[in-house]
């Protein structure tokens, strides 16, 4: 009991304990994508021990080829990027896949694994199903959970669910408790997809819904089959008696107005397309796009731009054309591998059964790929690992060709359990520092919005030590020390000279470590308009070149302009400044309260100039955004109406 606890239901723990984990991280929160990969490694720790006496048998598939390949070519597309931990960051982050597939094959007792695996996978998705039907019903926000978009939850509550139906299907000898609970598990996901209204998911996994019944209907008892059906059509049709959801009006689009759907995409894609030319055969760099992307942005998009919402056109721009083929490698060779599986007569029916409720979750993925980006979402891609590890063990035949790696032949059993600790100990040292670091930073910030200076410049300190290569931590450090130093009182002059020096190396190493970031060089330009003594006599020059800087990496960065308009003014260059505001306003802008400083400034030069009524038109959308935040404040309390 004891090996089959520890065989099993651990390792299941730190993958369900990394799959919770990585649901949290959305781009931001970095202490969640490191705890999510120290659970990992602590997995691959154990399967790695235990695998001693038996060596690795390493499958000889296409599939094994293609995923590795392109595993190892994300690795290399992160080495050529300008900013170094955005490639080494990013490498982990997409390349959880294969990581997550790899652990899974090379483990032992992988039939229990994946049981208790893929049970806290549903558990995690029907608790977010549930979160975002809260959101949406209740409280009248956006159905995200804790993810970028609506979209994102659409699919990994897809990827879930289609598996779990097979497994729905596959229940006809379980007891009637069971088979009530995976019932209800099937309507909650179906309810909660139709809820958040993501066309592309409902299309996508209604399809490969559609292709497991169709395989299913002569393999199961045909009562089964048509309960599934009855399941998720009973969640659709209940979701659409809802008024407010709007599920058939948003449905309707993909047909009757496909362009109005798929609007900002298309946006999105024309100006990627652009960016594509600039690198096409190497890509831009692992983790790059977002950085590149500004100057790009066709004004009308109002996305946040960070994803091409389509991961193919994203991974050829970033890891080139030979990251996008090597994934499409992958794609085909799964293709190939699951029809070689099907057409094996000896194959019980009950196994192409799962095998095609795997392969369907993982096709809807892929399809959905195509107006999203799956795969750059954490929990995604360590699920997606997770099930395409089961298809690939079940689809491969019982003798397929192996090379067997035994460390038993090179190193002893402790010598071997040194190496492999210090490999992986290296890994989980990076990732402890890393969370560190991130967690530092956030008390270094909030210390210092609280205006404990001493305390916030020392806590920032301790982060950068922690993990010395991320920008943002060194960009902080010089912006607190603008601050203080604008608080100084004049007499101080010794002590400002002396921060001035600090903060002029702290904003040089920032701009080294990432020369993209147009916050960094606007708090540069910022810097040397608050201390123009110091200088020199060309502050107000260099002040400039900061500032244009600034808005050529990054044209909407409306808090750069309005920075750099509010210099010309006090340079009485009127004129200037006043073309400097015009030039953002085409840009798609967030509804945000700090948007309302540079449409007050704006509206005011065009009142100077004569321009009435577009200064009213400026103060109306002051108005409107006063207006949607106190909505938007009204929404977030119990009961009220969106």
């Amino acid at each position: 009991m004891t090996n089959a606890l520890t065989a099993g239901l651990v390792p299941s723990l730190l993958f369900g304990a990394a799959f919770l984990s990585a649901v949290f991280f959305q781009g931001f929160y970095t202490e969640h994508l490191c705890l999510t990969f120290v659970l990992l490694l602590l997995w691959g720790l154990g399967a790695a021990w235990k695998n001693y006496d038996a060596g690795f048998q390493l499958p000889r598939t296409i599939v094994v080829l293609s995923l590795t390949l392109y595993w190892v070519w994300l690795g290399v597309s992160g080495m050529w990027g300008r900013i170094a931990y955005l490639g080494t960051i990013s490498f982990w982050w997409l390349g959880s896949l294969p990581l997550v597939f790899w652990i899974y094959t090379l483990s032992p007792s992988r039939e229990q694994i994946w049981r208790h695996a893929f049970r806290w996978a549903v558990l995690v998705g029907v608790g977010l199903a549930i979160t975002g039907c809260v959101q949406r019903l209740w409280y009248g926000l956006e159905p995200t959970a804790m993810f970028l978009n609506r979209n994102s939850l659409a699919a990994l509550l897809t990827l879930t669910a289609i598996p779990l139906a097979g497994n729905f299907l596959l229940g006809a000898t379980l007891p009637r408790w069971q088979r009530y609970g995976l019932g209800a598990a099937v309507f909650v996901l179906a309810f909660g997809v139709a809820v958040i209204t993501g066309r592309g998911a409902i299309v996508c996994g209604g399809v490969g819904l559609v292709l497991l019944v169709g395989v299913a209907w002569s393999r199961v008892p045909k009562r089964l089959v048509v309960q599934l059906l009855a399941i998720v059509s009973l969640a659709f049709l209940i979701a659409s008696q809802i008024d407010v959801l709007g599920l058939g009006d948003r449905m309707g689009t993909v047909v009757s107005s496909p362009w109005n759907a798929g609007a900002t995409r298309f946006l999105i894609w024309e100006q990627s397309w652009e960016m594509l030319k600039q690198a096409p055969w190497m890509g831009v760099g692992l983790g790059h796009y977002a950085v590149y992307w500004p100057p790009y942005r066709n004004p009308a998009d109002d996305s946040a731009g960070f994803f091409v919402h389509n991961d193919y056109l994203q991974i050829w721009i970033e890891a080139g054309l030979p990251g996008l083929l090597l994934l499409l490698s992958v794609l085909v060779c799964v293709l190939m591998t699951y029809l070689r599986a099907m057409r094996n007569a000896a194959a019980p029916a009950a196994r192409k059964v799962e095998m095609t409720a795997l392969f369907c979750g993982l096709l809807a993925i892929a399809a959905h790929s195509f107006v999203d980006f799956n795969l750059y979402v954490l929990s995604t891609l360590l699920l997606a690992g997770l099930v395409l590890g089961r298809l690939h063990a079940l689809a491969i035949p019982e003798r397929v060709a192996t090379y067997t790696l035994a460390p038993a032949k090179y190193l002893s059993e402790r010598g071997y359990q040194m190496v492999t600790a210090l490999v992986m100990g290296l890994a989980l040292l990076y990732f402890v520092t890393l969370g560190l670091a991130s967690f530092e930073y956030k008390r270094g910030l909030a210390l210092a919005e609280a205006s404990k200076w001493d305390e916030a410049f020392t806590t920032l300190e301790r982060a950068g030590r922690y993990y010395p290569y991320a920008d943002n931590v060194t960009m902080s450090k010089a912006d607190l020390l603008r601050q203080v130093m604008a608080l100084s009182p004049e007499s101080a002059n010794e002590q400002k000279k002396n921060l001035f020096v600090e903060a002029e190396a702290l904003f040089a190493r920032a701009e080294s470590l990432n020369p993209l970031r147009p916050q960094t060089l606007a708090a540069h330009a910022l810097f040397y308009q608050q201390n123009p003594a110091l200088v020199g006599a060309d502050w107000s020059e260099k002040t400039l070149a900061y500032y244009r800087r600034a808005l050529a990496l990054d044209p909407r960065n409306y808090q750069a302009r309005y920075l750099y308009a509010d210099f010309l003014l006090k340079q009485g260059r009127q004129a200037e400044a006043h073309e400097i505001l015009e030039a953002g306003i085409p840009f798609a802008h967030p509804a945000v309260e700090t948007m309302v400083p540079y449409f007050a400034l704006t509206a005011k030069q065009r009142e100077a100039a004569g321009d009435r009524e577009g200064a009213a038109v400026l103060r109306s959308q002051i108005r409107d955004i006063a207006l949607m935040l106190r909505a938007r404040s009204q929404q977030a309390r119990p009961g009220t109406s969106p």
